[in-house]
């Protein structure tokens, strides 16, 4: 933000997760109240690509920005955010099965 801000130039966020389909199912249902008193919500994002594939978001270390959490992990968060608003308590389990792919961490 800082160095978008340095040369003047507009940062935004491009948040395409908001229009699949599960997501708009799922938002119904809650709006509708069809599901009750949601206690829980569990996501996640899985593909299978087992070879990998030349892009800066593969190439690239957590620290430079890269690998699947700053990918899709965003849209987990602002889904959750979407659905419930602001969140009390949040667990992360990111994990790297494919050889060769960069190493990642977990949090919570």
């Amino acid at each position: 933000m800082a160095q978008a801000e340095r040369l003047g130039v507009p940062l935004t966020v491009f948040q395409n997760r908001r229009w699949d389909a599960d997501f708009l199912t799922l938002r119904r249902l809650i709006d509708d109240g069809l599901l009750g008193s949601v206690r829980r919500f569990e996501s996640r994002f899985e593909w299978w690509k087992p070879e990998l594939t030349k892009s800066w978001k593969a190439e690239s270390t957590v620290e430079q920005g890269g690998g699947i959490l700053y990918d899709l992990g965003p849209h987990l968060i602002d889904q959750a955010l979407q659905l419930f608003g602001p969140v009390a308590e949040v667990t992360a389990e990111v994990t790297t099965h494919r050889p060769g792919g960069l190493p990642t961490t977990t949090s919570s």
